[in-house]
């Protein structure tokens, strides 16, 4: 029989030992990662079996409680707010102010959370859609639009909206938690009428959809793909180039848009025109100078929601 030794034998046993350990590591990590995944997922499936059961009068009390212990126990996105508000709400707001404006945040993405959970269809006759025409306007040329938004008031709502007003609406999600949570939230995303394309292999997808077109929605403020420097709040920024670059490829129109939350638990969108841009044939610069023209346009719907802006990350860079 092998016994592992204390000491390397050099007689070839530690090896078979090693081995044997290094595929029970293997197993043990497997089960671990499975089991992991099933626990968020149950978890998923068990908020949102809560949500659609919760009364609507409760929504903004449960949002609190979540918010909260968000607060807590998330404690780098808690600094990342506070820092990214210092930003847009400027250099003479208060302590006071900024932490109030921060926790307004982390209230309206509990929001957004319950919400999208119970299903974003029991709100859409709360839906006040402003700037609509703007998408038809950009889609005259028959080269599609690519609509660009924020992680803001609550964008899933938004596709929905669009999609129910005869729209053909592409999506592009990236992926999130691990692959089965990912699976069921793209589902639900699925279920409003749009189309759902991931992030990780889009690009065929999107020149198809603009192509037949159609319109296209992306996020924009996604630092950790961030590519190009921008100005944002008098501050430098990295953002993706993405959207600037299809449309410089394609010729679609752009049109930034957020949709956010108003009095009475209602919402609106905030479409703005086209923008108007012209190439000057060096690429690498038209991208920056298109991207910078977009994020000028958000600028001013986050100027006006700080509290619905929901970004947790770092934006700017030093």
């Amino acid at each position: 029989m092998c016994r592992m030794p204390l000491m390397p034998r050099g007689d070839g046993c530690d090896k078979v030992d090693i081995n044997e350990q290094s595929a029970s590591l293997r197993l043990g990590s497997s089960l671990i990662y499975y089991g992991a995944r099933m626990f968020m997922y149950l978890i998923a499936i068990s908020a949102a079996f809560i949500s659609r059961r919760m009364p609507s009068r409760s929504i903004h009390f449960f949002a609190a409680v979540l918010a909260s212990i968000l607060y807590i126990i998330w404690p780098r996105a808690r600094h990342n707010a506070q820092d990214n508000m210092r930003l847009v709400l400027g250099p003479g707001a208060s302590r006071i102010r900024v932490r109030r404006a921060s926790w307004g945040a982390f209230r309206n993405y509990a929001r957004y959370c319950i919400e999208f959970l119970r299903d974003n269809s029991r709100y859409e006759d709360r839906v006040s859609l402003s700037g609509i025409e703007h998408i038809d306007e950009a889609l005259k040329d028959g080269k599609g639009a690519i609509l660009v938004s924020l992680h803001m008031g609550s964008w899933d709502l938004a596709a929905l909206a669009v999609a129910r007003r005869r729209y053909k609406l592409n999506v592009v999600v990236d992926n999130v938690c691990n692959d089965k949570v990912n699976r069921w939230i793209q589902r639900m995303r699925a279920k409003v009428g749009a189309r759902v394309i991931a992030a990780k292999d889009s690009m065929p997808s999107l020149f198809r959809a603009l192509r037949r077109n159609e319109v296209l929605a992306m996020l924009i403020d996604c630092p950790a793909l961030g590519n190009v420097k921008v100005r944002f709040f008098g501050a430098r920024a990295k953002v993706p180039g993405g959207p600037a670059a299809l449309a410089l490829r394609t010729g679609a129109k752009i049109v930034p848009g957020v949709m956010v939350r108003t009095r009475g638990n209602r919402f609106k969108t905030l479409i703005a025109k086209p923008l108007s841009f012209e190439p000057t044939g060096d690429f690498a610069q038209d991208v920056q100078a298109l991207t910078q023209q977009i994020m000028e346009s958000l600028e001013g719907m986050v100027k006006e929601y700080p509290d619905q802006w929901f970004m947790f990350r770092r934006i700017w860079v030093q």
